[in-house]
Order: C-alpha cells, then sequence, then structure tokens
C-alpha cells in the first residue's frame, strides 16, 4: 500500500447527507428553498390585503410559483454545496452532495494552492477553487491543518 493511502483524512461539511437517501435530503432541503421563494409571496399578499386589493389571486398563482422555482432551484443546490473534503498524501478529493448522494466515486486533484483569508479558506486543486467557511465545517481547524499538512507548508495568509 503507498504511503499516500495511509494517511487519507475525510472531513464532513453540514450539508453532507450522511445515511439519507437521496429523497429523504430533498425533503428535508425543500422547506428552506420554499420558503426563500414563498416569502415575496408573503409579503405581496399582505401588502395586497392591506390596499384592500383581492389577494386569492395572488395567493393561489404565487404560491404555485414558489412551489416551482423552489423545486427547481434544489438541483443546483445540491450540485454546488459541497459535502466533504477528502486529503490523501498532497491530493484532495472534493465531494458535492449530488456525489455523496449517487454514490460516486473520489476524484483525485493535486492541491495547487491554499490562502487563509481573514474568515474562510480557499482550496486551489487542478480543476476548480473552493471557498470553505468555519461555519460550514464542524472540524474546520483539522481540516486546514489537513490541508497545510497536504500542501507541505502553512497556507498562505491574505491581508486583506
Amino acid at each position: 500500500m503507498p504511503p499516500a493511502a495511509a494517511t487519507r483524512s475525510t472531513f464532513r461539511s453540514i450539508h453532507h447527507p450522511g445515511a439519507d437517501t437521496p429523497a429523504v435530503y430533498y425533503a428535508r432541503r425543500f422547506g428552506k428553498a420554499l420558503l426563500v421563494c414563498v416569502l415575496p409571496v408573503f409579503i405581496g399578499v399582505t401588502v395586497q390585503a392591506l390596499l384592500g386589493a383581492r389577494v386569492w389571486p395572488l395567493a393561489l398563482w404565487g404560491s404555485a410559483g414558489a412551489v416551482g422555482v423552489a423545486a427547481a432551484w434544489m438541483p443546483f443546490i445540491v450540485r454546488a454545496q459541497v459535502a466533504a473534503v477528502v486529503v490523501r498524501g498532497d491530493q484532495v478529493a472534493v465531494r458535492r452532495v449530488h456525489d455523496v448522494l449517487a454514490g460516486r466515486v473520489l476524484q483525485w486533484t493535486p492541491i495547487l494552492g491554499a490562502r487563509l483569508a481573514g474568515d474562510h479558506v480557499t482550496l486551489v486543486t487542478q480543476t476548480q477553487t473552493y471557498t470553505l467557511r468555519p461555519s460550514q465545517w464542524p472540524s474546520y481547524s483539522e481540516l486546514t491543518d489537513a490541508i497545510n499538512h497536504a500542501r507541505g507548508r502553512t497556507t498562505q495568509r491574505s491581508h486583506r
């Protein structure tokens, strides 16, 4: 077994689905997306009611539209949110929620750079740049230590 495989560390974000099936994960996350989409409808209905206008058409069509927008928005949320970062040697595999739910194989890529900038770490790989914030990673300090160790040096600090 190569030495790089022996030092594999996995870090899960707060978005990681855990043992949830895709249907359960979507159902749990749909409520938040729906709330964001239906809030403007509630505000519009309140304003219409205060003006003495009819509220039923706006409530009916606005709610249906909000459900449609939330349902269309969910795939983008699931494909964009980082669920896990796996560090092995000088490589990293970043898994999005969709990758975890689909059971996709880890895609390893070299770490080209990492920069600590105030409240987040910017991780640069061969294919993409990721922003990792402490509020989304329960093991944030261990994650940054693993990235630093993988790079063989300390993370560059940005003084902005």
